[in-house]
């Protein structure tokens, strides 16, 4: 049956659409994994099992729309259309992980996606939002180094003398990984040292 269409009485399909509101042909997901187009080419050779295997992993871990996981999970992984995409359908920008806190802002700034913070801030974040241990997006951006969020968050307003649970300041956790830059940018916006 391999290279011949599979044909189908379009279950998945009418599911999809009633579901997502759009049909295969303009499905999101393609954007954001691979798995869409491993899941068409399984449909073409005539897959089932797999078919139905991509179709439940790909409603579980894509498209939660409004599932704070889910835009936590886009943010940690740099994907800005998907967060825009989960933004729009309502999920929370403030939205923290279950236990520790970590905020999505506070995501993007610690692994360096400067365009998730610019967007994440002018939709709204908490620029100065903490997680369990009193770090900030400043600190997380600081500590690693990522001199052009520092900026974006300085002037959104983040508490540049703000202490996390050990007393530390974004200023002394750059300075205890030689970020130069960091620490300019923090003492002209009034770090104490």
């Amino acid at each position: 049956m391999q290279g011949k269409a599979y044909q189908s009485d379009n279950t998945f399909e009418n599911y999809y659409k009633a579901r997502f509101g759009c049909g295969l042909e303009n499905a999101p997901m393609k954007k954001y994994t691979g798995k869409f187009r491993f899941f068409r080419e399984a449909r073409i050779a005539g897959c089932c099992a797999v078919t139905i295997f991509m179709f439940t992993t790909l409603t579980t871990h894509v498209f939660a729309a409004g599932s704070d996981d889910s835009l936590l999970d886009a943010v940690a992984r740099g994907e800005l259309h998907r967060v825009e995409l989960l933004v729009k359908k309502g999920g929370d920008v403030n939205a923290k992980r279950a236990g520790e806190g970590t905020t999505a802002l506070m995501l993007a700034s610690k692994e360096g996606h400067e365009r998730i913070v610019d967007f994440l801030l002018r939709s709204g974040a908490d620029a100065n939002g903490r997680n369990i241990h009193g770090w900030t997006p400043l600190m997380a951006a600081a500590a690693n180094g990522h001199a052009e969020i520092v900026k974006l968050l300085l002037e959104h307003g983040s508490d540049v003398n703000a202490k996390h649970a050990y007393g530390w300041t974004a200023f002394k956790l750059a300075s205890q990984k030689k970020h130069d830059r960091v620490k300019e940018l923090l003492l002209k916006h009034g770090a104490k040292k």
